[in-house]
């Protein structure tokens, strides 16, 4: 950990440790340029190169020593994401319907007694589970905190290096 510089151009940073390695994250406090996108000033935390794999569940389980978390917010600029948004939304919407019992396909060639039909059970399709989406490397993403003092706190280099993801 001694070998990392604490600030690079700006930015802090900070490292995360995986099993057989490390990957480097760079923080700033977010300054917006543009006028189309808009996050709370003082609030929102820059992040840049993300790993790959990264979830918002993870990013905001590594920065919640800082403080409550209101959002995770990723590149808008990358069509991967709105692609695989878009497919698990159309698997929702075509839920395979029942398949038609052997009764209905098939008349009956012997008269059996009638007996009370019991009602069938109705197929319920199980909830999609998402995958992980995978961001091209050195991919951005915003936090937006809930109280500035929060940001503060992201913002101060660490003392040793953490895990991301916690299994």
């Amino acid at each position: 950990m001694s070998s990392l510089p604490k600030f690079v151009s700006g930015f802090t940073v900070i490292p995360v440790v995986y099993r057989h390695s490390t990957h480097i994250l760079y923080v700033r406090a977010h300054l917006s340029k543009s006028k189309d996108i808009i996050y709370p000033e003082g609030r929102t935390l820059f992040l840049v190169n993300i790993p790959v794999d990264a979830t918002d569940r993870e990013i905001s389980l590594f920065f919640k020593f800082c403080g409550t978390i209101e959002q995770v917010v990723y590149d808008r600029n990358s069509s991967h994401e709105t692609e695989a948004e878009a497919e698990v939304e159309t698997e929702a919407e075509t839920s395979p319907s029942p398949s038609p019992s052997t009764e209905e396909q098939q008349p009956r060639l012997k008269k059996q007694r009638e007996r009370p039909e019991k009602a069938s059970p109705s197929i319920v399709p199980l909830p999609p589970v998402p995958t992980r989406t995978l961001r091209k490397t050195g991919s951005i993403a915003h936090i937006i905190f809930l109280d500035p003092s929060s940001l503060e706190k992201a913002l101060v280099p660490p003392t040793k290096s953490r895990p991301l993801a916690i299994f």
